[in-house]
This record gives C-alpha cells, structure tokens and sequence, in this order.
C-alpha cells in the first residue's frame, strides 16, 4: 500500500495506491488515527488508485472517521472506482461518508465547511 499527503489549509488529501485490506488495514488505521490527533481531522481519502477493498480496509475507514468526529473533523471518501463504490454501497458506508467523484471536489466543499464549522452530516 502506497499513499500521499498533501494539504490544501485546513483539509488534508491522503492518496492511497493498491489495495486496502487485512495486509495493511491496521497500519492504515493507526497512520489515520495518528493523522487526526496530530491535530488534522479533516480528511479527504483518495481511493482512485485503489482496485482492491476488504473489510478490514472498510474498518480502518470508519475508524478514521469516529475519531475525526472526535475531534470536530470529518473524514471523506473520493475517487472509488466501481469495485469500492459497489463494496461501499453494499455495506450502507455511503449513508455515513460524504462520498465525491474526485478529491478536488471533496477539498472544495470539505475545506469551505471546515472553515465555518459545519462538518457534521
């Protein structure tokens, strides 16, 4: 599992290539957690360059976004390729992430909603 930081002011993209599952879900989990007590809980995840989702990448997921939530923070989903949206969708996780077509657009709308305070969904 590869991935990327990049901020753009209050919203951090974090771009992950390969696959997201039980071969590196918990790392996942505790490089989010860390991410968002490290005082950065709003996040856009980039799942464009990922084929592959299993439950334990879904839970790292989740678990990136309770703790934000924790911390006045949200945590966004964008780029899912068919096989993520599908798995994601199945799950009902599209009813608890703001899900976006491209991380642009999810910086856009979660950076102006960072800056007034409206994150909750």
């Amino acid at each position: 599992m590869d991935f990327a930081c990049q901020a753009f002011g209050p919203v951090d993209v974090i771009t992950f290539a390969g696959k997201l599952d039980a071969s590196n879900g918990q790392r996942v989990r505790e490089g989010l957690k860390d991410h968002v007590a490290n005082g950065r809980p709003f996040l856009v995840i980039d799942l464009s360059d990922v084929g592959f989702v299993d439950s334990t990448g879904l839970s790292a997921l989740v678990s990136a976004f309770k703790i934000s939530r924790e911390h006045a923070g949200e945590v966004v989903l964008a780029g899912l390729r068919p096989p993520v949206r599908t798995l994601v969708e199945l799950t009902r996780l599209h009813h608890v992430f703001r899900i976006y077509a491209t991380a642009q657009d999810a910086v856009s709308d979660l950076g102006s909603r960072a800056v007034s305070g409206s994150s909750a969904r």
